[in-house]
């Protein structure tokens, strides 16, 4: 182990930290952006070197395992499931609407008023 390993080391961790820092940021700079989640970088120790002899292990420092999203995997299938049922009453809606305005219902000319009399 070299005399600066303990500055690639701190290297290592400064680096993670500055991705950290940029993650922190993109929230902040989408925080009223609609449908955003935050974000979060998580963090993961990079694989420790074995001393010489055997005994005991050196650590290497620090990585960014991932940068994940914080979102609730329940709610966002419920999100989806409501917008899918939405749509659909939405579609037969407008289907209804065009009949209305095919039998010229409600009205006192309509169908239904020729069919009563």
């Amino acid at each position: 182990m070299s005399t600066f390993f303990g500055l690639y080391i701190s290297r290592s961790g400064m680096q993670a930290q500055s991705a950290a820092l940029e993650v922190t940021a993109h929230n902040v700079a989408n925080a009223n952006t609609p449908g955003y989640s935050r974000q979060i970088a998580r963090m993961a120790a990079t694989q420790p070197l074995p001393f010489p002899g055997g005994q005991g292990m050196q650590g290497t420092g620090v990585t960014v395992e991932e940068i994940a999203r914080i979102r609730e995997d329940y709610l966002d299938m419920q999100i989806r499931k409501e917008i899918q049922t939405l749509g659909k009453w939405d579609s037969q809606q407008q289907v209804l609407a065009r009949l209305e305005l095919i039998f010229m219902e409600p009205s006192d000319t309509g169908f239904n008023n020729v069919l009563s009399n």
